[in-house]
């Protein structure tokens, strides 16, 4: 709430009270006719926020005779060069506490005043109208930061994977690191990393998940029969997608004829690009 020692009002005595007692509120009075203000000490707004803006009112009887409340902005404490924020558009006659209020935008940062504007006839059955409970709040669900990630959407268990947030000023990720980049080996089970943006202007925040699947290797299986010397044999592979011997691309099976004991380096990958190997 904007306190009640923040103001000043164009007319003071009779015409524009402040009550301290009852719980608080101030109180335009009808006469004279025309328009009468409130106008608040300097208020910092940014360009970047949307801010809203409430006010309490009510009169003290429902008489016709406000014919019109208003919440306005300016950019100098006076009733000059107004820009309008909400209005009742019409007369004000409840005798209960209704709520005027609107979201909005300033043009250039700054110090702003925002101004209470009633207008009123000098005939009428209701002298005062009182209000209340000023405010200029900021909504997070209007300013929260366009978080998004990015990073690969799959990765082989036992290995890295990265994942970048933008869009906020100060990130938190799930597994408790902060900064825009998580860099983590994700267990079998887990499919998902989440990271809090804030923005620090506003305070507002909002989350993002990164969805990706964790692969495992293949499971390689070798079938081979024993080869004696200068005799031939066939190595069967299954269990991959790929394969490569000693580094050489190749099919799922191989005809040897060894002339002395021989090492086989089998490499198999699976769809996914997770590699197994044998020897």
């Amino acid at each position: 709430y904007l306190p009640n020692c923040s103001w000043t009002a164009d007319v003071l005595g009779g015409t524009a009270l402040t009550f301290t007692s009852g719980g608080g509120y101030a109180s335009f009075y009808y006469n004279p006719s025309g328009s009468k203000y409130f106008i608040t000490n300097p208020i910092w707004l940014d360009a970047t926020v949307i801010y809203s803006t409430s006010l309490a009112y009510r009169t003290d009887n429902g008489g016709a005779n406000w014919t019109d409340l208003s919440l306005l902005l300016s950019q100098v404490q006076s009733t000059a060069k107004l820009t309008s924020l909400a209005s009742t558009n019409g007369p004000v006659t409840n005798t209960f506490f209704a709520t005027l209020s609107n979201t909005f935008t300033v043009p250039t940062s700054g110090f702003w005043y925002e101004v209470i504007m009633e207008t009123s006839t000098s005939t009428g059955t209701s002298q005062n109208l009182d209000w209340d409970e000023l405010r200029i709040s900021i909504p997070c669900n209007l300013n929260a930061p366009a978080l998004s990630v990015s990073g690969p959407t799959s990765v082989c268990f036992g290995h890295s994977l990265t994942v970048n947030a933008t869009g906020a000023d100060s990130y938190t990720w799930n597994t408790g690191v902060t900064g825009p980049v998580l860099s983590a080996s994700p267990g079998i089970s887990t499919a998902a990393y989440t990271v809090t943006g804030t923005d620090t202007l506003s305070g507002c925040s909002s989350s993002a998940v990164h969805l990706f699947t964790v692969s495992l290797p293949p499971m390689l299986t070798v079938q081979l029969a024993d080869v004696c010397k200068n005799q031939s044999g066939t190595i069967y592979l299954s269990g991959a997608a790929s394969y490569s011997w000693n580094g050489v691309a190749g099919p799922a099976s191989l005809v040897i004829s060894p002339t002395a004991a021989t090492v086989y380096t089998i490499t198999g990958a699976s769809s996914e690009g997770c590699i197994a190997e044998l020897t």
